[in-house]
């Protein structure tokens, strides 16, 4: 058994079903405003693209504000806000409820903490929506640093954007990607290992991308685990994403063209829990 000193791990479906939580988002939203707009379906889902990929985020909490098809009905955001109260709440509740660790995966997390591994994150979500979720999900502490690219401009409206109150982390430390730099970039993964005080074979890496977090761990030299359970790509659902993300058509074509090739093989594969982890590597400080 392998023995590591610090686990470095994603975030979006890998401790957390991001996609459950955009789906149920996008949906309940997608639902409710459609009956006010005078436009097609593929129509309200370009311009819905056109917004995401403006901001570099699927999240955009902004989205209903600078939506033409709405726009076009509601005349200002203010109106649209007000005639539509009860979707966005809806969509808002909808989002919150399906925000859920994976089984096991917060025992697991606390139960390294005494033994004092360090516990680093890397995520491509940007910060605000990042920091949202950790602090709902009282996992603040948890890990010792985070990482994840700055947030987009933000409108004048402050005070909505934070209206669930300030979400930055308290206790863990948090650090800005570089810009434009992304996955699989073993630099970034690299630093990471730095500031944690370790070298790369101390460290174990978990993520769910077969395209970006194994190959990504394997050009740092860092031990790679492949968090199968947490895989998203082959849900009916995944397929709105792609036409309203904020991925490029290239990106999409890309992940396309690489989801058929032949699996990589990962170096460890969990296929039910973060816990079957345990199964490969023995956790230990350098006490």
């Amino acid at each position: 058994m392998t023995p590591k000193r610090a686990l470095i791990i994603d975030l979006d479906n890998t401790v957390w079903d991001w996609a459950e939580v955009w789906f149920a988002y996008y949906s309940t939203m997608y639902a409710g405003i459609r009956p006010h707009v005078r436009v097609s379906d593929d129509e309200l889902e370009k311009q819905i693209r056109v917004i995401h990929q403006k901001h570099g985020t699927s999240e955009y909490s902004f989205l209903l504000d600078e939506l033409p098809a709405l726009l076009d009905v509601f005349g200002t955001p203010e109106k649209m806000r007000k005639a539509l109260k009860d979707e966005i709440h809806a969509f808002r509740r909808a989002r919150k409820r399906a925000l859920k660790i994976y089984p096991g995966m917060g025992d697991f997390l606390h139960n390294l903490r005494p033994q004092a591994v360090k516990i680093a994150a890397y995520t491509e979500s940007l910060e605000f929506y990042t920091n949202r979720r950790l602090q709902q999900l009282s996992l603040d502490g948890v890990f010792d640093r985070v990482y994840f690219p700055a947030d987009h401009p933000v409108p004048g409206d402050l005070e909505r954007y934070h209206s669930d109150g300030d979400n930055t982390p308290k206790l863990t430390v948090t650090g800005h990607t570089p810009k434009g730099r992304l996955k699989p970039d073993a630099d970034i993964l690299l630093k990471i290992v730095n500031d944690l005080g370790m070298e790369p074979e101390n460290c174990v890496y978990v993520g769910d991308s077969l395209m970006k977090d194994i190959p990504m761990a394997r050009e740092a030299g860092v031990l790679d685990a492949y968090a199968l359970y947490g895989e998203a790509q082959k849900r009916p659902e995944y397929e709105v994403l792609r036409r309203v993300s904020h991925w490029t058509d290239e990106d999409v074509e890309r992940e396309k063209q690489i989801l058929a090739r032949p699996k990589i093989d990962p170096t460890i594969t969990l296929n039910d829990s973060i816990a079957e982890l345990l199964n490969f590597v023995r956790f230990e400080n350098d006490g």
